[in-house]
């Protein structure tokens, strides 16, 4: 979210991510996020086998519900979504970002 502001347009010639678009709880919020702060031309490398995903919000895991409106970012939970790899791709071009390899 902090790189979502508009200081941080086109900011970087690269972004590397790690096992990473795999935990996300919304993958085209991290893909429109890494496509704003790109600069044209700029890259997106990713390494991950896209088998992990997101875990219930820490408080769920205590025994609160994802409606509290005390859990960190509580509404995403509603719209969390898992991509194969073809449907990540999908999206990749959908925020704008073009595969290499």
């Amino acid at each position: 979210e902090a790189f979502a502001a508009e200081e941080h347009a086109s900011a970087f010639d690269a972004v590397a991510a790690c096992f990473f678009l795999d935990t996300a709880v919304v993958p085209s919020e991290y893909l429109a996020t890494v496509a704003h702060v790109l600069r044209p031309g700029g890259l997106l490398v990713g390494i991950g086998p896209l088998q992990f995903h997101w875990a219930a919000p820490p408080a769920c895991s205590k025994g609160a519900s994802k409606a509290d409106p005390t859990v960190l970012g509580a509404d995403r939970w509603d719209r969390s979504v898992e991509l194969t790899w073809e449907e990540m791709k999908a999206a990749m071009a959908l925020a704008g970002l073009r595969l290499v390899k």
